[in-house]
């Protein structure tokens, strides 16, 4: 999700492949189907958003895609990603870079894609080992952090990635105790926190003498391949602006360290696992979703 301005709001269905642009002043709603399933992310700069999806309904979930939809002009751009690779969540940073995190969790390992918005070049890291990127965020400094969704399931592992995309060093944060799919991203500091959905969980970071590993990435551009362009006419309607009431619940349980993790257990929900996945930080307080169970979690610092 992302607001373009005091009046606008874009959300993606991660299911249908809409694209949802809300007027928050009239509740009037235009819906773009892209005819894609497994959007991750959405990111605007103008006229244009910007998102990944993983595939189209009838391809192999190899074949990624980035997608720009002009909403001036009703025209969806789909282009490859450079490689046999699923695109995971995607995220624009302050120099109109959208960063894709890709993996096919096979053969072809799992990269870092960034995508020149202006030139249409890719930048692509190929990463050396078993990260699987998913979350993005950037820090104040201009550095692209991903989350590891393991799919190796061990211990020991690092819940977070640094990149620098100035020197291409990627930084990794060994120790976490148990096996991390972590979804969500923000920051405290120069501090990390992150939700883990398979430990039911989220984690701070203190990277303050934290044990790290480091590797220079090998960095290759190319441009971006057009694979179509069509129109793409949105669906109009007004919005029923309806008041669910949701279970909040405020989290004061004490977190265990780890080396330089802590990890802060979720209270447990009837019948449902909690699935922390979502995470957004304001000021002091730390929101997050819960997947499946419909409630919101909430944190002070």
């Amino acid at each position: 999700m992302v607001r373009a301005n005091i009046d606008m709001m874009y959300t993606t269905d991660y299911e249908n492949g809409e694209i949802t642009q809300l007027n928050m002043a009239t509740n009037a709603l235009r819906r773009w189907n892209t005819g894609f399933i497994n959007i991750h992310g959405i990111s605007r700069r103008g006229s244009l958003l910007w998102t990944a999806v993983r595939s189209e309904p009838s391809k192999l979930s190899t074949d990624g895609r980035v997608l720009r939809l002009d909403t001036a002009k009703n025209e969806l751009t789909v282009f490859a990603l450079p490689g046999p690779f699923e695109s995971k969540h995607s995220r624009m940073d302050s120099k109109g870079r959208l960063w894709i995190a890709g993996g096919d969790l096979g053969a072809h390992g799992a990269a870092l894609f960034a995508l020149d918005t202006a030139t249409l070049v890719y930048t692509t890291y190929l990463l050396p080992d078993a990260f699987n990127p998913w979350a993005i965020q950037e820090d104040a400094d201009g550095s692209i952090w991903f989350s590891n969704f393991s799919t190796t399931l061990k211990s020991g592992e690092s819940a977070v990635g640094r990149l620098d995309p100035a020197t291409g060093v990627w930084t990794t944060y060994p120790g976490y105790p148990i096996a991390v799919h972590g979804t969500g991203l923000t920051f405290k500091g120069s501090n990390v926190l992150g939700t883990n959905i398979g430990g039911e969980e989220f984690y701070f970071l203190n990277r303050s003498g934290a044990a790290t590993k480091k590797v220079t990435l090998a960095r290759r551009t190319s441009p971006a391949v057009v694979l179509s362009t069509r129109t793409v006419s949105p669906v109009t309607s007004s919005a029923t602006v309806t008041v669910t009431k949701m279970t909040s619940l405020h989290l004061t349980t004490q977190g265990v360290t780890s080396g330089a993790y802590t990890r802060y257990s979720v209270p447990p929900t009837p019948a449902l696992r909690s699935n922390l996945f979502g995470m957004v930080r304001c000021g002091s307080d730390v929101w997050m979703t819960g997947l499946y169970a419909d409630r919101l979690y909430h944190f002070t610092l």
